[in-house]
């Protein structure tokens, strides 16, 4: 819930959902990094997602402090490892974080896929 913790949830940026995969320039201009190409950009088969992202530059690697009432839930996807699944629910337990872990399941025989409770 990005209204627990307005400070480090800003900027928020909606993703764009395109039909084609963006063009990224970065070799014609290496001092401006595209951003919204990369990371803000996803297939239009994902659209009814309406994602929103945060993007922090200023953050050193395992050390991303926010409001803990602000994490909600975490959905890993399709092709997560079980040991970074386990890993993540080891760090949720000794920080005490009270949330509702999913992942994604593909159904037999479908393109489609379910959210499961873990």
């Amino acid at each position: 819930d990005i209204f627990e913790d307005l400070d480090f949830f800003d900027p928020i940026l909606k993703v764009d959902y395109t039909p084609k995969f963006p063009k990224i320039t970065y070799l014609e201009n290496p001092t401006k990094f595209p951003i919204k190409e990369v990371f803000l950009t996803k297939s239009k088969d994902w659209q009814e997602e309406e994602e929103i992202r945060v993007i922090k530059s200023d953050i050193t690697k395992n050390n991303v402090r926010f409001n803990k009432t602000a994490l909600k839930s975490i959905t890993f996807g399709l092709n997560s490892d079980p040991k970074k699944i386990s890993d993540v629910k080891k760090t949720l337990v000794q920080n005490s974080y009270d949330i509702k872990l999913y992942r994604l399941v593909k159904q037999e025989q479908s393109f489609e896929f379910s959210v499961e409770s873990i």
